[in-house]
C-alpha cells in the first residue's frame, strides 16, 4: 500500500515552486500545485498508538492533513470519475525532521529522508463515505496539542481538490485499494517534543487522540 503526502495545498501554506496556481491558465490537467512525496508504508500508525520520536530527529514538527483512502484499482483516471475511486476519508498527523527538511529543500534534494521515519504518519479513524454520508469539501478540521487549538481549516480551501488530486497522481502511479493520500496541510508545522497530546477533529468528530513518546 502506498502513502502519498502532498506538501502545502492550502492558501495559508502553498509552497508550489513554479508560480502561484491561480496565475497559471495554461497548466496541464495533471499539474500538482505542491510537491508530492511517496513515502514507505512503514510510516503508518493506526489505532491511536503513540509516535516515538527518533533520537536522530533534531527538530520534530507535526502537521495536520485531510486524507482519503483509495478503494479500487485505477490509472489515468479522468477528474470527473475520480470520486468513484476513494471510499473513506480521515485526518492524519504527520511528523518530520524540520531542520533536515529545510536543508534538503535548500539543496534541491528529495525530501524523503525527513518524512520517512517509522510510524511518523498517525492515521485517524476512517469514515466510510457511503455509510457516513461525509464529503471532504464540506468538512472542517482542527488540531489540538495539549488542549490548545493549533490548527483550524476548512477543507474547501484545498487549492487542488480531492478529485483533481486523484486524477493527477494516477497519471504517474497506479492507485490500488488501501493507498492513502494526504491531501495537503494548512501550516508549515508545529514544533513538539516528548509527551505532547494530540487530538484531531473532522467537524465535531474526534478521529485521533494520541501522545508522542
Amino acid at each position: 500500500m502506498k502513502t502519498f503526502v502532498l506538501e502545502g495545498n492550502f492558501p495559508s501554506y502553498n509552497i508550489e515552486t513554479i508560480s502561484p496556481l491561480e496565475n497559471r491558465g495554461d497548466v496541464a490537467e495533471n499539474f500538482l500545485p505542491c510537491p508530492l512525496l511517496n513515502v514507505p508504508d512503514t510510516v503508518r500508525t493506526t489505532r491511536n498508538r503513540p509516535f516515538f520520536i527518533p533520537d536522530s530527529m533534531g527538530e520534530c514538527r507535526a502537521q495536520l492533513h485531510p486524507a482519503v483512502r483509495i478503494g479500487r484499482l485505477g490509472r489515468h483516471i479522468a477528474p470527473q470519475f475520480a470520486h468513484r475511486y476513494y471510499d473513506a476519508l480521515t485526518l492524519c498527523v504527520s511528523f518530520s525532521d524540520g531542520a533536515l527538511l529545510q536543508r534538503l529543500r535548500a539543496a534541491g534534494l528529495p525530501w524523503d529522508l525527513a518524512r520517512a521515519h517509522d510510524g511518523s504518519v498517525c492515521v485517524g479513524e476512517m469514515l466510510v463515505r457511503e455509510a457516513e454520508g461525509c464529503e471532504m469539501q464540506k468538512s472542517t478540521m482542527r488540531l489540538l496539542v495539549d488542549g490548545e487549538e493549533m490548527v483550524a481549516a476548512s477543507c474547501d480551501q484545498l487549492l487542488c481538490d480531492v478529485n483533481r488530486l486523484i486524477a493527477s497522481i494516477s497519471c504517474y502511479y497506479k492507485l490500488c485499494d488501501g493507498d492513502l493520500i494526504l491531501c495537503g496541510t494548512p501550516s508549515e508545522g508545529i514544533r513538539v517534543g516528548v509527551g505532547a497530546h494530540f487530538e484531531a477533529y473532522l467537524d465535531d468528530r474526534k478521529l485521533l487522540d494520541f501522545y508522542t513518546k
